[in-house]
C-alpha cells in the first residue's frame, strides 16, 4: 500500500472533494442563534476567549471555543467556519484511521486482518468520513 503520507493524503483529499460544496452556503438553521446572533461567541479580542465557552450555559463548550476562535480569524464569514469543521473532521478521520490500523495489527484474532490491518483502517476511516451521516457536522 501507498506510504502513510499518501494514505493520509488520499483520505483529506476525498473529505475536501466531498465536502467543497458546502463552503460558499451562508449561516443556516441553527448557525443563525449560535453564531451570528449570539454575541457570547463574538469576542472582541484574544484575551476574552475565554468567556466564549459560557455561549449555551456551559454547553458545547469545544464548538463554541471554536466559533468564537472562526469569529476572531474572520468575524462572520461562513467560509472560514467551514474550512474549520472540515479540517476538523479531517483530523478525527485521522486518528479513527490510527486507532483502527493499531487495533486491528494488535488486537485481532485473524492473521489475515492483522496482515491487512492498513487496507481495513483506510476503508473503515473513508467511509465514516463520507457517510451521509456527518454531513450536518462538517457543514
Amino acid at each position: 500500500m501507498f506510504p502513510l503520507i499518501a494514505r493520509l493524503a488520499i483520505l483529506a483529499s476525498f473529505i475536501i472533494l466531498a465536502y467543497a460544496p458546502s463552503l460558499h452556503v451562508p449561516f443556516i438553521f441553527d448557525d443563525l442563534p449560535n453564531i451570528v446572533f449570539n454575541p457570547a461567541v463574538h469576542p472582541e479580542n484574544w484575551g476574552q476567549l475565554h468567556l466564549v465557552d459560557d455561549g449555551v450555559n456551559g454547553k458545547r463548550a469545544v464548538a463554541m471555543l471554536t466559533f468564537g476562535l472562526n469569529y476572531l480569524w474572520s468575524g462572520l464569514d461562513p467560509s472560514t467556519y467551514h474550512w474549520v469543521n472540515i479540517a476538523i473532521h479531517i483530523g478525527v478521520a485521522f486518528a479513527l484511521y490510527g486507532l483502527l490500523a493499531t487495533l486491528a495489527r494488535a488486537q485481532s484474532r485473524s492473521a489475515a486482518l492483522r496482515a491487512n490491518a492498513t487496507y481495513f483502517a483506510f476503508a473503515v476511516a473513508l467511509l465514516w468520513a463520507l457517510h451521509p451521516v456527518n454531513t450536518q457536522a462538517v457543514t
